[in-house]
């Protein structure tokens, strides 16, 4: 009988280390998956706190154009966003004057 014994306090020591390693298992599991969905959480915020920083600097600029009354720590920034404003407008006229050179070019390839 001792053997038997000894072959049953084996097996329930493996079965309790087997069950304590599966809940061990279960719970990180569940903090992993906790911990993923807070920072998607996070990562949706922020997302959305940069399109609000966005809308929150057109309009400010916005309020520039119209020559309404902004705050002066502002106004240096909404100038050279004027700047680059032109600056784009003359570059983009630039590339439409090349594609229509390159478009015409291409029309003469074929006409003859």
């Amino acid at each position: 009988m001792a053997l038997k014994d000894n072959i049953t306090v084996g097996i329930s020591r493996i079965a309790k280390t087997v069950g304590d390693g599966a809940a061990t298992v279960a719970k990180k599991s569940g903090e992993i998956v906790e911990v993923s969905k807070l920072n998607i959480r996070i990562s949706s915020n922020k997302n959305r706190m940069e399109s609000l920083y966005k809308d929150i600097g057109e309009l400010v600029f916005k309020k520039y154009e119209n020559g309404e009354i902004i705050d002066k720590d502002l106004e240096d920034n909404c100038k050279e966003i004027s700047v680059l404003n032109e600056e784009n407008s003359k570059l983009e006229e630039k590339v439409s004057i090349i594609k229509n050179k390159d478009e015409e070019d291409t029309e003469e390839d074929y006409i003859e």
